[in-house]
């Protein structure tokens, strides 16, 4: 078996293993003709990889605009109940109450919808990553990549990978309860 060969039957996996569930159909037949051709299996895979990828943009599309709609909210109004607690809870509690309203709603997000729970990290991390970035320009006029500035009283990289590590570990156990979401048996 050649690269491109396996590179083809890689892409063919992923059109099988992704497609809607109304195309299922139509993916067995293409993954049918796939294992019949002797030449241009690349080409026919990437075909097939592509249309996949069209069918599943809309459904795609909503379902990260939703993520990006709640790092918003979150990144927005969270802080606001700052003012709620005593100045002692928030000072000491800081990174806790930063973290844990994104992370629920990673996990909540990967439990909706599984199969995008990495992508959801990611998506709740850069979201509010850039939403943080605005925010202390305007505010501060200053940039949150300075070499004074801290995250979670680590160097800016250990920070951010320890937020982004919170918000994927979130979505993973959202993505994992899912299976028990989909076992609990309907009266």
């Amino acid at each position: 078996m050649t690269p491109f060969d396996a590179v083809a039957r890689g892409l063919m996996l992923l059109v099988v293993r992704d497609v809607p569930p109304t195309k299922r159909l139509w993916a067995a037949a293409m993954s049918g003709e796939f294992e019949a051709l002797e030449h241009s299996r690349l080409a026919w895979a990437a075909g097939c990889w592509m249309t996949m990828t069209r069918w599943n943009l809309g459904r795609d599309l909503l379902v990260f605009g939703l993520a990006i709609l709640a790092a918003l909210a979150v990144t927005e109004f969270a802080p606001r109940l700052f003012f709620l607690m005593p100045d002692s809870v928030v000072h000491a509690w800081f990174y806790v109450l930063n973290l844990v309203p994104m992370m629920l709603c990673a996990a909540i997000l990967a439990f909706l919808y599984p199969r995008h729970a990495g992508k959801m990290a990611i998506i709740l991390f850069l979201t509010g990553f850039a939403y943080s970035a605005i925010v202390v320009r305007l505010a501060f006029d200053d940039n949150i990549l300075n070499p004074g500035w801290e995250v979670m009283d680590a160097p800016k990289l250990v920070g951010y990978l320890a937020i982004f590590g919170g918000y994927y570990l979130a979505a993973d156990i959202g993505r994992r309860l899912s299976v028990l979401r989909s076992s609990v048996p309907v009266a």
